[in-house]
């Protein structure tokens, strides 16, 4: 399983987000990938122009998560959100990379959401990757590697 996002120069310019699977819409994403057979279990792509030029302009990994944990809180369903791990990186030129993974309970259920983000000529791209994780039924070990190769097979294509 790989994917990613073409980069274009021309500002105002779309960018294509490609992977194998079934796609759906949801609000915000420019591409959402969903497991027909479980429900909630989607990688969703979302592409958005920005003033910043560099991700590190925006915070380090520590402010990025805090910020990304904070809207999750703000939000009316959530009942709490906890950062697992965290991992900044470089994709090729340069080009900062954080990877983001946090438990999120709310009013629908238990998750477990692993999140790239990063910022190449002034788009935000962001992938979510979202999988039921409760205590009664936790993901597998294996979901759960197939998800961060997935995760990790992130790139901007030229």
């Amino acid at each position: 399983m790989a994917f990613g996002c073409t980069r274009t120069r021309r500002a105002g310019s779309p960018s294509a987000c490609r992977r194998r699977g079934s796609s759906g819409r949801r609000r915000g994403a420019t591409a959402l990938f969903a497991d027909p057979e479980r429900r909630g279990d989607n990688l969703g792509v979302v592409v958005n122009p920005v003033r910043v030029r560099s991700l590190r302009d925006f915070g380090d990994i520590d402010l990025v998560a805090t910020r990304l944990l904070d809207a999750e809180r703000r939000k009316e369903s959530t009942k709490s959100a906890e950062i697992l791990s965290q991992r900044a990186k470089e994709l090729p030129g340069g080009i900062p990379l954080y990877q983001i993974e946090y438990s999120l309970a709310s009013t629908r259920g238990s998750k477990r959401i692993l999140t790239t983000v990063t910022i190449a000529d002034r788009r935000l791209y962001i992938v979510n990757i979202a999988v039921a994780d409760s205590q009664d039924e936790p993901v597998d070990l294996t979901t759960l590697g197939m998800l961060r190769r997935a995760l990790d097979s992130f790139a901007l294509l030229g």
